[in-house]
């Protein structure tokens, strides 16, 4: 069974490097995920400067004015956007002036777009921007309550065609949403989609993702480790991959800028461990890491 690495004495070590939670988290991040893990970060972080008590929702909201991308306030005043993510429904409410992308859509003008339009695919394939802008806002129900349901006519054999026309799943997404929805709905996605790429251009930086860490297994690579970004399920980004693997973590964002950001962070981090030989994956190789650079398969062992 591998050695732990960090134990709770080195983590407490590390821990009293820093003064603050978020110096903790950026220049020790192993550390800090594993002790966060294990259920320690008050313990090893009491002596450090409590940072979310001070920032109140008009700190805050001053704070978050400064930046035009959420990103951008994740990365360089994490404190302010911690504090603001713990509190219901007040993160949404300070960052609304960063969705530039839906800068020129309000609710009526979008609302009034959708009226133009008798399905959801019309209206998702003709006029993006004001579909998102309500569905990132929990208005689309109610903006395509005129539209017809016609995903109820698919079956699995019409799927199975409609997908044929189509060589990714972000494409089969948006030009054939009532059928991408319909196979979603039934399970059916793995099963119609096996042809088609899934390649890091698929990734959609305005709608939720997640960052996943997961191992493979290869008889002549060994154990090898992988950060990636998906706004599907795991299973479905490495449907079509002949290697067993093992789904190590998973962390969900309601914006896939920020999964994107925190995955670019680790690379650069753990460049260093990044795997060099011969591509075990049909696509996702440069993500590959030669050992577990984070830590969290060798805890898992341990418990």
């Amino acid at each position: 069974m591998p050695a732990l690495k960090w134990t709770i004495d080195k983590l407490r070590a590390e821990a009293a490097k820093y003064t603050r939670r978020v110096d903790f988290q950026r220049k020790s991040n192993p550390a800090y995920i594993s002790a966060h893990q294990r259920g320690m970060l008050d313990d090893v972080c009491g002596h450090m400067q409590p940072q979310r008590e001070s920032w109140t929702i008009d700190a805050l909201r001053a704070e978050a004015s400064k930046y035009t991308r959420r990103v951008d306030f994740q990365r360089k005043s994490n404190a302010a956007y911690q504090s603001a993510q713990s509190r219901p429904g007040v993160l949404k409410e300070i960052c609304s002036h960063m969705d530039k992308y839906f800068s020129e859509w309000t609710h009526e003008s979008a609302q009034t777009e959708a009226m133009k339009y008798s399905t959801r695919g019309e209206f998702l394939a003709k006029s993006n921007k004001a579909y998102k802008f309500l569905l990132h806002r929990g208005l689309l129900d109610s903006a395509c309550a005129h539209m017809q349901f016609v995903y109820e006519s698919w079956d699995i054999d019409s799927l199975r065609l409609e997908a044929t026309k189509y060589s990714t799943r972000n494409e089969f997404h948006k030009q054939s949403n009532n059928a991408y929805c319909a196979a979603s709905r039934l399970g059916l996605l793995s099963k119609i989609c096996g042809h088609m790429s899934s390649t890091r251009g698929g990734f959609n930086g305005f709608e939720p993702g997640k960052l996943y860490y997961i191992k493979f297994s290869s008889v002549w690579a060994g154990d090898l480790y992988k950060i990636g970004i998906t706004n599907f399920s795991i299973e479905d980004r490495y449907c079509l991959e002949p290697l067993q693997y093992e789904i190590i973590a998973v962390w969900d964002f309601a914006v896939g800028y920020d999964a994107r950001e925190r995955e670019r962070a680790i690379l650069k981090e753990h460049k260093k461990s990044l795997y060099k030989g011969e591509p075990i994956l049909k696509n996702g190789n440069s993500e590959l890491f030669t050992h577990d650079v984070l830590g969290l398969d060798t805890l898992a062992l341990a418990a």
